[in-house]
């Protein structure tokens, strides 16, 4: 009896000494799965938190080139704008050289007319003067013909005549 409680004894002890050997073993598998599962856990957050970072990345970018986008187009609507502006300006500048150019010459047709007027009653003035000049020399001619000497009537034509080419050579208060 003594031998089977001895026998018991230590089929118990070793049952227990199995139990408490596969407690163990069961105690490190299941610490060795948790490790294992907590290191998984531990790489997916990572590789989660890279992912995440890279995508954020990818965002900033993407809005940093949205923004570099937007502040091209600004500067292309600046640099319209101010070709447009420079455009009106200068065709401003072109209109106002073309009505000063009209102004011009309608100022100078105005001018050459006024002179052409002017040179044709100059003209008609000369003309009219000329005329009274002649009508005058005419004139006086008759009027000289018309004085006529007392010896003229008693002279002989060719003696008169001679006598009127040497006319006015004298130089005598008569002549």
């Amino acid at each position: 009896r003594q031998k089977a409680e001895e026998e018991a004894r230590r089929a118990a002890e070793e049952a227990q000494a199995k139990a408490a050997e596969e407690a163990k073993r069961a105690k490190e598998a299941a610490e060795a799965e948790a490790k294992r599962q907590k290191e998984e856990a531990e790489r997916r957050a990572a590789a989660d938190a890279e992912a995440a970072r890279i995508a954020a990345e990818k965002e900033a970018m993407r809005i940093r080139e949205e923004k570099e986008a937007e502040e091209m187009r600004v500067r292309e609507k600046t640099e319209e704008m101010k070709r447009k502006a420079a455009d009106l300006k200068r065709m401003e500048e072109e209109a106002a050289i073309k009505a000063a150019e009209e102004e011009k010459a309608k100022l100078e047709a105005m001018a050459k007319e006024e002179a052409d007027r002017l040179e044709a009653e100059v003209k008609a003035k000369a003309e009219a003067a000329a005329k009274e000049a002649e009508e005058a020399k005419k004139a006086a001619e008759a009027k000289a013909e018309e004085v006529v000497s007392p010896r003229s009537a008693a002279v002989d034509p060719i003696e008169d005549k001679a006598q009127s080419d040497s006319a006015f050579t004298c130089g005598c208060i008569v002549c």
